[in-house]
């Protein structure tokens, strides 16, 4: 998850001493933005589309819990990675926060309020 990767990279910023370990840190910084970016690009792709919900339960009680947890998802992955400061400004990463600031959240939040 966005949250184990933002953890483990700032334990390991600290522990970076020699280059080797600098240079591996520095190669997952970008793995942990994309995985920010694919959970991005899948809450675009599925914020519209009715969640599959059985037959027996209330079918807006599962859309809204559904957004909830897609908003509260990227949210909690951006604002992880936007505390990191030792990540250094990428392409990966302007696409990335861009895409967050992109994102109609209000289609989420309007799902919620139902």
């Amino acid at each position: 998850t966005v949250e184990g990767g933002a953890e483990l990279l700032e334990a390991f910023h600290y522990l970076a001493k020699n280059e080797e370990l600098e240079s591996a840190v520095d190669k997952r910084k970008d793995s942990v933005i994309a995985l920010l970016k694919r959970d991005l690009n899948f809450v675009q792709k599925e914020q519209t589309k009715a969640p599959p919900v059985h037959w027996m339960h209330p079918p807006c009680a599962g859309q809204a819990f559904r957004a909830l947890n897609f908003r509260q998802r990227i949210e909690a992955g951006y604002r992880l990675l936007h505390r990191l400061w030792f990540l250094r400004a990428s392409e990966e990463k302007r696409e990335t926060f861009d895409l967050y600031q992109k994102l109609d959240k209000n289609t989420l939040d309007e799902i919620i309020k139902k």
